[in-house]
């Protein structure tokens, strides 16, 4: 993965978009029929005639080969007015937290084994010291499919640093759907340009890895004409200046399920934050044949 720079935030996934939304009970993914999968946005459910939400972090989508943390949130005086906190999976309790005044269940990577893969329903209990409990109910949909993962540090400005993107079609897992080509977009406070004083030189480097073979790793050159940065057959590195879509990565081998470009050096003048005090971000899409996978991140330098 890369090394990120010294960044004040880094924002978590902002946005994620699928082609085909995972989630759907019938169509919960399982190995070895993995597909591209997007971590959703968490949800709150309200737990009724109180103040309090039950907050579900994997916003009905849970890959068991990352930790979850479940919890009740609310005002404080609503918190310190409960006894505990039950959590019941199918209509069986898996856990209580008696605890206070932050009441969660929690468990851990690679596997969740009090979580089963499959399609369930969590129903969150919250049982007063006084007065009568509130439950809510959501589904909660189980897989043994890892997220996609797509890192992105865009260089502090023209020349400083480096920008560094990477694209995994499986978080810390070689069980991802192959990638085909990955692309890295502008969301928001990101410069990308082809200077004159850049042509000709190496700008960054190329590494694409593969499950049970070498990596490949290849110099990136900036062009005398045009935007292509490495061109090796099929596979092709191109930089399109000034548009949305400011780095596409194409032809890529069989097999291939990460990728990541770092451009440094005079490399750090082709893509980089317009204004380092203000938050960027770069959207990651991952192609994988006909489907496609998107998410957002970036983050800013202190100021």
């Amino acid at each position: 993965m890369p090394r990120s720079p010294i960044l004040a935030t880094v924002a978590a996934a902002l946005a994620a978009v699928l082609v085909a939304t995972p989630g759907a009970p019938a169509a919960t993914p399982q190995p070895p029929d993995c597909r591209l999968l997007v971590k959703l946005q968490e949800k709150e459910h309200a737990l009724p005639q109180t103040a309090l939400v039950a907050r579900d972090p994997s916003g009905g989508l849970l890959s068991r080969t990352r930790s979850f943390t479940f919890g009740v949130r609310g005002p404080r005086a609503a918190l310190g007015g409960l006894s505990r906190v039950e959590w019941a999976l199918d209509g069986v309790t898996k856990h209580v937290d008696d605890r206070g005044p932050s009441f969660q269940w929690s468990g851990g990577f690679a596997g969740a084994q009090s979580i089963p893969a499959g399609d369930h329903t969590l129903k969150v209990t919250a049982v007063p010291k006084t007065g009568s409990p509130a439950s809510v109910e959501f589904p909660l949909a189980a897989t043994d499919c890892p997220f996609v993962e797509f890192q992105a540090f865009p260089a502090r400005g023209p020349g400083k640093g480096a920008t560094e993107l990477s694209w995994d079609s499986a978080f810390q897992s070689d069980s991802g759907p192959p990638l085909t080509a990955v692309a890295a977009r502008v969301e928001r406070n990101i410069a990308s340009a082809l200077p004159a004083g850049v042509r000709g030189q190496t700008v960054g480097t190329l590494t694409v890895e593969r499950p049970g073979k070498a990596a490949i790793k290849r110099r990136m050159r900036a062009p005398r004409n045009g935007g292509v940065l490495v061109r090796e057959g099929a596979l092709a590195v191109t930089l399109h200046p000034g548009v949305k879509e400011f780095l596409t990565v194409t032809g890529l081998p069989a097999g291939t399920q990460s990728v990541r470009v770092v451009l440094r050096g005079p490399g750090a003048r082709l893509a980089h934050a317009q204004d380092p005090c203000r938050k960027a971000l770069v959207r990651g899409i991952l192609r994988a044949g006909t489907a496609t996978a998107s998410e957002v991140q970036g983050g800013s330098y202190a100021c």
